[in-house]
């Protein structure tokens, strides 16, 4: 195809090279406006994927999670705070009796389970969206 041409300016190889590059740099620059235009579909795709992802959140399974996570948390932060009011007024015996409290329940192990099941789920798909 480049045979006159090529022969003129050089080889025909270099001629099909620097079509491709231009052909890049034209595909490059279109594919850079089309990046920069949001459209009404792009807009709408990301919005199901919303729904989608908010429909996950209210599931029985996952507002039972939530709930279950809240109560263990407020049980063992008003132990936590009662038993460091007690301590602070240098009642030593109270506060004690209600560390044993938690400590016989195994507060501190459910909080941390739930600590761990509860956020490592969001942490480990946060973790696999970066790959």
């Amino acid at each position: 195809m480049w045979g006159f041409l090529g022969r003129l300016f050089g080889t025909a190889k270099g001629m099909d090279t620097a079509v491709g590059m231009v052909d890049k740099s034209i595909g490059g620059i279109i594919n850079g406006i089309d990046a920069a235009i949001y459209t009404k579909e792009e807009k709408a795709g990301d919005i199901a994927k919303m729904v989608f992802t908010l429909q996950d959140q209210f599931t029985p399974r996952a507002i039972s999670r939530r709930i279950l996570a809240f109560m263990f948390a407020s049980i063992f932060s008003a132990a936590f705070i009662t038993a460091l009011v007690f301590t602070c007024f240098k009642n030593f015996t109270i506060a004690k009796a209600i560390i044993d409290l938690v400590v016989a329940f195994q507060l501190p192990w459910i909080i941390m389970t739930v600590v761990i099941f509860y956020f490592g789920y969001y942490g480990i798909q946060k973790m696999k969206a970066k790959k």
